[in-house]
């Protein structure tokens, strides 16, 4: 066989590789993305030890603020995809151990590292019934925030945390 047989046979042999590859690895992960563009609507799930934890949620903006003393429970997610010119959000919800003002000032402390500008609060409010609340709100970018929410009722000896992360960063 001459050398430039044996090169047409080698690159002969690649072709079908090429197509083995397309067909194993690039088609089902565009499938894969196919299918989560092609979903409408939030994506909710409880707890960090499943896959849409990691697909949505792991190394985000929401991630890098954190749960705040987290009690046992597990957090809650709900996320929805940014969508024309939907940006798109992350909503955390758990409970911790820290009151309503503790949990405010380590998010204003956490959206500082962040480089995040506090925007509005925190504001605390007292209702009537005797409920606790803070809100806070810090800027992302113009128009895309983090909002808190802090809250414990009368007799709770645990406080409900909401984060809204808005846009898919």
């Amino acid at each position: 066989m001459t050398d430039q047989a044996r090169k047409a046979f080698r690159f002969g042999c690649l072709i079908p590789l090429g197509i083995a590859l397309l067909v194993l690895v690039v088609l089902p992960y565009s499938f894969i993305a196919l299918l989560f563009w092609a979903v409408a609507g939030s994506w909710d799930f409880e707890g960090r030890d499943n896959l849409r934890y990691w697909a949505f949620v792991k190394g985000s903006r929401t991630e890098q603020l954190g749960l705040i003393l987290h009690a046992d429970k597990p957090a809650k997610y709900s996320v929805s995809l940014q969508e024309g010119n939907f940006p798109g959000w992350t909503v955390v919800t758990y409970r911790s151990m820290a009151a309503p003002d503790a949990v405010a000032e380590a998010y204003v402390k956490r959206c500082r590292e962040l480089n995040l500008k506090v925007t509005r609060g925190p504001e605390a409010k007292i209702e009537q019934d005797g409920t606790a609340g803070v809100t806070l709100v810090c800027e992302i970018r113009p128009y895309i925030d983090a909002e808190f929410y802090a809250e414990r009722k009368q007799g709770d000896t645990t406080t409900e945390v909401s984060v809204r992360v808005w846009g898919s960063d």
